[in-house]
């Protein structure tokens, strides 16, 4: 019976603490399914979509961490979308910049490989040729390998008397856009003109670093303008010709007519005229024969010159003398209306020591045409200053008039063949006698300058190195 008792006791209590254990477990499921059961059901919602969530919380920590878990997870959530969306625009973007950048390129490549100038763009730093369009290979002649292979190959092209110049324009524009022309030979020896146009490119921070241009072949404009050139020149030789013709005419009429009239007045009343008037006849004849002789003189000088057959032949020479005998000629044809004063300042033996060396014929027409023009466009008479100056290094002639003078408008043009001055009148001249002198001193590798005021005065002034 005891044994039984102490059984049954042991039963109850077992009995006892199975429930109390029972309801512990339950009490434990309940405190942790419910937020589990909760945050199952926020899950839920949030998977479709909604966002206004609340978590059904006891007032223990547990419960609020959870609560706080999955609000961290909401938002990381919005903000992973937010970074999806950001990438998303910005891929969409990229793609479209880069779908821009190969339709320019197409459009680039389309442009550069169907014009028929040579498109080129080259590194600033390195000089490496980045592209070249397929037109070099027909303007120059050469295959576009070649010239990335070797940037400079192109330069060999170039005709030797142009190179030293295209290459110093180059040089000069490093920085700065440039037009340059010059000629290219192709490997078969055809000669072709090119305008080669560049310009320096800057980057983001205004540096160059590249250089780009475009070389077109204008031989045929090139052609033209010769063409062009070559017609107008030949006009102009005509109209010389023409515009010679009518003055030689005349400049060969005026002393002809006084020749013949002179003759014939000899023939015809000779016996009948007193010795002075027969002299007078006498000297008009040899007046007019030396005009006629001056006049073809210019002529052949001139064709002479015309045709670069001027012969310098320079030899010592005493100035002085030269000068003296040259004045002495021309004061006996001026006359008494006329004083020719000749002053002359050597510093340095310019005379007799250390002889100047100079051709003597040249400066004849230097001084001869200059002389005989200070005489005859001062129809007045008067008083003409020769002057030479001399130093150790050059020698300086003078010619100074009393006459109309020359407009100031027509200054430049004096030394044109065949220009005679507005003011001129009836003068006689054929407009050969400055071009003549203005070669001759340039023979000598001197200089010519002319000071002139109407109704007072002209002063022509020529330098000329001792030699």
């Amino acid at each position: 019976m005891e044994v039984e008792a102490l059984y049954s006791g042991e039963y109850y209590w077992n009995m006892i603490l199975g429930s109390v254990f029972t309801v512990l477990a339950w009490l434990v499921a309940v405190t942790i399914t419910h937020p589990m059961l909760a945050i199952a059901k926020a899950i839920n919602y949030i998977r479709r979509g909604n966002r206004q969530v609340n978590i059904e919380t006891n007032k223990d920590n547990r419960s609020q961490s959870l609560s706080q878990l999955v609000s961290a997870l909401i938002q990381q959530e919005k903000n992973l979308k937010a970074s999806n969306a950001q990438l998303q625009l910005e891929l969409t973007s990229k793609l479209m910049a880069q779908e821009m950048l190969r339709q320019s390129e197409e459009k680039f490549r389309q442009l550069a490989e169907n014009i028929q100038e040579v498109f080129w763009i080259r590194d600033f730093r390195t000089h490496e040729i980045l592209y070249i369009s397929p037109a070099y290979e027909q303007v120059w002649q050469r295959n576009c390998e070649s010239l990335y292979s070797n940037p400079n190959s192109w330069l060999d092209a170039i005709h030797p008397e142009d190179r030293e110049r295209a290459l110093s324009i180059m040089k000069e524009n490093i920085y700065s856009a440039y037009q340059n022309e010059y000629r290219i030979i192709q490997p078969d020896g055809t000669i072709c003109w090119i305008c080669d146009s560049s310009f320096p490119v800057k980057n983001h921070h205004g540096q160059v670093y590249r250089r780009v241009g475009i070389a077109q072949d204008i031989t045929e404009r090139k052609q033209a303008e010769e063409t062009r050139l070559a017609l107008a020149k030949e006009r102009e030789i005509s109209q010389l010709k023409s515009q010679f013709i009518a003055i030689a005419s005349h400049e060969f009429r005026t002393p002809l007519t006084t020749i013949l009239l002179s003759c014939d007045f000899l023939q015809n009343y000779g016996d009948q005229l007193p010795e002075e008037k027969k002299q007078r006849h006498f000297d008009k004849i040899k007046s007019s024969v030396k005009h006629l002789n001056q006049i073809l003189e210019d002529v052949l000088v001139f064709g002479k010159t015309e045709a670069g057959k001027l012969n310098f032949e320079p030899a010592p020479i005493d100035l002085i003398s030269f000068c003296l005998d040259l004045v002495e000629q021309l004061q006996l044809n001026a006359g008494e209306k006329y004083k020719i004063d000749f002053v002359e300042q050597c510093v340095y033996g310019c005379a007799r020591e250390e002889l100047p060396v100079m051709d003597e014929k040249l400066l004849r027409h230097i001084f001869t045409n200059l002389l005989s023009n200070a005489i005859k466009y001062s129809p007045q008479g008067g008083r003409i200053k020769f002057e030479l100056i001399c130093d150790g290094t050059s020698a300086i002639f003078k010619i100074q008039d009393e006459g109309i003078g020359i407009p100031e408008e027509e200054v430049d043009k004096l030394f044109t063949s065949f220009f005679r001055c507005s003011n001129t009148g009836h003068l006689p001249g054929t407009g050969l006698g400055l071009a003549i002198v203005k070669n001759a001193v340039e023979l000598h590798k001197g200089q010519i300058a002319v000071e002139s005021q109407l109704g007072v005065g002209t002063t022509f002034t020529v330098i000329l190195p001792r030699g």
